[in-house]
């Protein structure tokens, strides 16, 4: 039961406009090995407000162009989606370069207007 509530304890919050961070758990910190010791470091913590894009990459050009099209495409239009990516820390500084840092499954869920048009989502790191 613990690894089923740490994995879904790791979630982000996604623009639908620009797949923009809006909000992530401190877990989800944890797992990107970001501080998570005052509140000021989880909300202002680097992963907000970047493309989710930019924290996913594949084992090559080619297959991160592929992992990121399903991305993009699943937020825009609001559909399901579970992939294998790598995950790609934000850098921590302005000169820093991301490393990559695990492998990973997304969970991509869409949050719908009360006109059942897709707004937001939800994404699972698993």
């Amino acid at each position: 039961m613990d690894d089923f509530a740490t994995t879904y304890s790791r979630l982000a919050l996604i623009k639908r406009e620009k797949r923009e961070v809006l909000f992530v758990t401190s877990s989800l910190l944890e797992y990107f090995d970001l501080p998570i010791n005052t509140p000021q470091q989880i909300y202002e913590s680097a992963l907000l407000h970047t493309d989710l894009l930019s924290l996913i990459c594949g084992e090559d050009r080619a297959e991160t162009k592929r992992l990121r099209a399903s991305v993009q495409e699943a937020i825009r239009t609001g559909k399901t989606l579970k992939i294998a990516v790598k995950i790609r820390q934000p850098a921590r500084s302005l000169f820093g370069s991301g490393a990559v840092l695990k492998s990973s499954v997304l969970h991509i869920s869409p949050m719908k207007d009360v006109e059942n048009n897709p707004s937001a989502a939800i994404v699972v790191f698993a």
